[in-house]
């Protein structure tokens, strides 16, 4: 079918008919903690045979692996294949509990003797990239830029200074004399990571473990082309906490898991959850109750919601449940991680979240103070790409900003996606000009395939369980600086099977279906988009080998915001 706008359809009756079909199908249901989702999924949004055969073969090597690391004899292996076979839509997280159940318990070692233990847990899949790097500080520093979750820092202001117990001989020892603070606060080269806000969260527990929840506050400050992480505050209130810095001993060592055990928490149940899935399922289910398949923006859309509702479905099933992933693996208890999660995207307003937006709201946009952020710079690459794209697609179908207004569907659309009760999506206001359209369409698409890529792809590499905790099993650090003990580091870690918990859950999300720039499947059967659309796909090539040569000279790799590691759409 040629895409037409409503007001230009002679079937319009046709496609109000179908829509309000669709509209008993697709229904919003925000009884789990007010997140969203659907309330049911049709079985054509169940997914097709590739999708479940890739999920099945990733669930399947990570049981085989955890198998061989219990002695699993072949009469096991085969027990776990036949299990993986018969993985699908409809029984997806039971078949994925009997797998990993059929694999057999990991030795419960807590706390462990050696971090080398946690490095066998992976003798049977690909190693994460972070196995090389993840002791080094300067590596340690760069995850604010390149990590799992490098949206975070901000530009540390004067006023944010004076709840820090730093001072210039604290400063001075990590970046050398050269340099002051007072100089650096001013030039504005001074950045925190910011954990905060998790203080006073009630802490939860996994079997017969407690977990810890930990609010620290690292500084991190840039000079010339160095990137320092210049100390980290152990706790949200100065008069009761710490300044760690490198070189501090195993004080050292577990601030660093405070940290990341923190940042795990908005990694995970924020940037992720949140702010990738629980937003693209509004976009998914405004789309499907509003926009009728012939519509233009509907083809785009479809594109780039491919399988977000059933990967949804089984992340409700799977995470959100008491004793679920989140539950396990978070360091609140489950309440407040689904508050969290739920207060995050009742705060975001997609009309201001374009990479430019969030980076100038962070203070991270100026190039002179922060030369080298891996993540701005190669996201800038591909919003610009796509921004221009979506801006020549919506041009092919809207001449003129009444086309907008006039369109019915449209309309109904915005409507829905921001409806308090519906997609709940603050601040989109109305939509009646071009402009404002290739605004909205453009944001929404980034969220769903370059930004959810840029912490999706990164989990399973930064999982590893020294440097990035889902959760803390200890207060650390506990005797101030250089007095702490390695089994008092090691108490911080998380017992071994409960690890491997975390590898059972992040290795899957390596799964690709599909590319972003590749509409192969879903041909626009319209001339006038081929021009528009090859540009787009050369100019992904493009930043493809451009980003290649960047990461010639960066200090360490930055490969998630490649074109080629990018998804369309949202599917794991």
């Amino acid at each position: 079918m040629t895409p037409l706008l409503p007001q230009n359809d002679p079937d319009v009756t046709d496609r109000r008919e179908d829509l309000d079909k669709a509209r008993g199908e697709y229904i919003f249901d925000r009884s789990t903690s007010d997140l969203l989702f659907a309330k049911e999924v049709p079985k054509r949004d169940f997914g097709g045979v590739e999708y479940w055969a890739k999920l099945a073969k990733v669930n399947l090597e990570v049981a085989l692996n955890k198998a061989r690391l219990n002695g699993g004899v072949l009469t096991v292996l085969a027990k776990l294949a036949s299990s993986a076979s018969e993985m699908g839509p409809e029984n997806f997280s039971d078949s994925r509990k009997e797998l990993h159940k059929a694999a057999g318990a990991l030795k419960r070692e807590y706390p462990v003797v050696s971090v080398s233990q946690y490095e066998k847990q992976y003798e049977h899949l690909p190693k994460p990239k972070v196995l090389e790097n993840w002791e080094d500080d300067k590596f340690f520093a760069w995850i604010a830029l390149g990590g799992s979750n490098p949206n975070l820092i901000t530009r540390l202001h004067a006023a944010g200074l004076k709840s820090l117990e730093i001072d210039d001989a604290a400063y001075q020892k990590i970046v050398g004399p050269g340099d002051t603070l007072k100089k650096a606060l001013t030039q504005g080269r001074l950045f925190v990571g910011d954990y905060s806000g998790l203080d006073g969260l009630p802490a939860g527990k996994v079997d017969e473990y407690d977990k810890v929840v930990l609010a620290p506050t690292a500084v991190y400050a840039a000079v010339g082309d160095q990137w320092f992480i210049v100390g980290i505050q152990t706790g949200a209130d100065p008069e009761t906490s710490s300044f760690v810095q490198p070189g501090d001993g195993v004080s050292w060592k577990m601030a660093k898991v405070a940290l990341l055990a923190a940042d795990s928490q908005l990694t995970g149940l924020v940037a992720h959850f949140g702010l990738c899935h629980c937003v693209m399922e509004a976009v998914v289910l405004s789309t499907k109750r509003n926009l009728a398949k012939a519509h233009p923006l509907r083809l785009l859309l479809d594109a780039h919601t491919e399988n977000t509702l059933i990967v949804n479905e089984i992340t409700r099933s799977s995470l959100t449940p008491p004793d679920g992933a989140i539950d396990r693996m978070m360091a609140q208890e489950l309440q407040s991680s689904l508050d969290l999660t739920a207060k995050a995207v009742r705060d975001f307003r997609i009309m201001e979240s374009s990479p430019p937006e969030d980076f100038a709201r962070r203070g991270v946009d100026d190039t002179r103070a922060l030369p080298s952020y891996p993540y701005r710079d190669d996201q800038l690459l591909l919003w610009e790409a796509l921004e221009t794209w979506i801006a020549a697609y919506i041009a092919v179908y809207y001449h003129s900003d009444a086309d907008v207004s006039l369109d019915e569907e449209l309309q109904a659309f915005v409507v829905e996606l921001g409806h308090e009760n519906l997609g709940g999506l603050a601040g989109i206001g109305k939509v009646e000009t071009v402009e404002r359209l290739v605004r909205l369409i453009s944001r929404v698409v980034f969220r769903g395939t370059a930004f959810h890529a840029a912490i999706n792809y990164a989990l399973y590499d930064f999982g590893f369980a020294p440097l990035q905790p889902q959760a803390a099993f200890a207060e650390g650090p506990t005797e101030g600086r250089g007095r702490d003990t390695l089994a008092d580091y090691h108490k911080m870690l998380p017992p071994l099977d409960v690890a491997y918990e975390v590898v059972e859950a992040f290795y899957p999300l390596s799964v690709r279906i599909n590319e972003l720039g590749d509409y192969g499947r879903w041909y626009f059967k319209d001339d006038r988009v081929d021009t528009p659309l090859q540009a787009f796909q050369d100019c992904l090539k493009d930043i493809e080998t451009e980003i290649e040569q960047r990461n010639q000279t960066r200090p360490f790799e930055y490969s998630y915001s490649l074109p080629s590691q990018v998804s369309n759409s949202i599917h794991v």
